[in-house]
């Protein structure tokens, strides 16, 4: 595969193994999103070709450790346009990186299609390629990836290939290299591929406060920045250079889209949440997962617009902020959150309730669109609430361990106000 497909002016030659994963990132995203297969079945022999390729370059260069120990680098692109360039990842990391990530996604889609010799087989080249992976770029007792860079740590935490205790350990590593590269540096040093990663790998490892503070960083380099600048403002687009304003014209595109990945972590952010599965949205059994607050505690209102296979869906949401208990003696406060589903679709939201220092039990008084359809107290016994019959709401559950609410609903419009006030067990 070259590196545009179709070839027309340019990126002619043999394409960089990162860049050209884009071919099974293509179809695995029409899976994620709608469940729809047949995207991989009609290109099922191409994506086989592909990756027999890329084991072809693996095997003929000796595997990774000797790229490594002969200083081969594995690809012509590499991570592309780093905000600092001693934090550069080699190509050969961000090849590896990508292969096992192409692997572990064609295995998922090939069991899909029923084709369960060649899930096995993804599978099995996934978890080897892994294995040398980590004995090659992993310094456990450092909690740390390669030379450590912002990118390195962010792509091996996508992987999913450590223990839950590994990947803690380098989340903390990683949110801690972003604090000590400096605030009025905007902190990123990533480029284009750690850039679609650092959001999703920070809120994972329990760090979503960074990755929020981030966001909204305006120093240079930064997508702050890139908006808000006093010179050139990027307005419906993003630029292809972090710098871009201070550089010349060479590889400058004002017009690029391989940041907009940050659209993935906005929805996030208001509320789209959770590894959603294949196909969400199209059964009580899996739903769309929603949750007022999103992931971040001290948010107060957010509102996100997408769609599934089946139509467009809205979620907003409004609530006090949850960062810390309140008092014991506190008044009612107020959340509220509107959904509208389409036909056939179904919606799981998530509402956090309130904590206290001393008191777990809530009076709770749920409406919706002015009809009162819960008034009650709940306490560690009453993990289910009995509601007013309302077309479309399946359940009200109240899970005490993770202190929230949970609202199962389908097609239609919503339009939820819940009322919390503490009260003494």
């Amino acid at each position: 595969i070259p590196d545009v497909v179709p070839y027309y002016r340019y990126g002619n030659q043999q394409a960089d193994p990162s860049w050209s994963s884009a071919f099974i990132f293509i179809l695995f995203s029409r899976f994620h999103i709608s469940g729809d297969i047949e995207p991989y079945k009609k290109h099922q022999d191409s994506v086989k070709l592909y990756l027999d390729n890329m084991y072809r370059q693996y095997e003929e260069r000796g595997g990774l450790a000797l790229m490594v120990a002969t200083g081969d680098l594995w690809g012509t692109y590499g991570e592309w346009e780093v905000a600092n360039e001693t934090d550069r990842p080699p190509h050969t990391y961000v090849s590896a990186f990508n292969w096992i990530l192409t692997l572990q996604q064609a295995s998922e889609m090939a069991e899909k299609a029923g084709d369960q010799h060649l899930a096995k087989l993804y599978a099995k080249n996934a978890s080897d390629i892994s294995q040398e992976f980590l004995q090659v770029y992993y310094h456990e007792d450092e909690h740390s990836f390669e030379f450590g860079s912002q990118t390195e740590l962010a792509l091996a935490l996508r992987l999913n290939i450590l223990s839950e205790d590994q990947a803690a350990g380098v989340g903390e590593v990683l949110n801690h290299r972003l604090q000590a590269d400096g605030e009025d540096q905007g902190n990123w040093t990533v480029g284009m591929y750690g850039f679609k990663y650092i959001l999703q790998s920070l809120t994972k490892s329990g760090h979503a406060d960074t990755a929020y503070r981030l966001l909204k960083s305006t120093p240079n380099p930064s997508v702050g920045f890139m908006l808000l600048n006093d010179l050139e403002p990027a307005t419906t687009n993003l630029w292809e250079v972090w710098d871009a304003i201070h550089q010349d014209a060479t590889g400058n595109s004002r017009q690029h889209h391989m940041y907009s990945t940050l659209g993935t972590y906005l929805y996030e952010l208001a509320g789209v949440v959770g590894n959603q599965e294949h196909g969400f949205g199209y059964s009580r059994e899996k739903p769309l997962q929603l949750a007022v607050q999103g992931i971040i505690s001290n948010l107060t209102d957010a509102c996100s617009n997408s769609k599934n296979a089946h139509g467009p869906f809205e979620f907003c949401w409004s609530a006090p902020s949850f960062d810390g208990p309140i008092a014991d003696d506190a008044p009612p406060s107020s959340s509220h959150f509107t959904v509208t589903l389409p036909t056939g679709s179904y919606g799981n939201v998530t509402m956090p309730l309130l904590s206290t220092k001393h008191h777990r039990a809530k009076r709770l008084r749920i409406v919706e669109s002015g009809d009162v359809i819960f008034e009650g107290t709940v306490d560690r016994d009453s993990m289910k609430l009995p509601h007013a019959p309302l077309p479309g709401l399946d359940s009200i559950t109240f899970n005490f361990e993770a202190y929230t609410l949970g609202f199962i609903v389908s097609s239609g419009k919503f339009n939820f106000s819940l009322s919390q006030q503490p009260v003494h067990n």
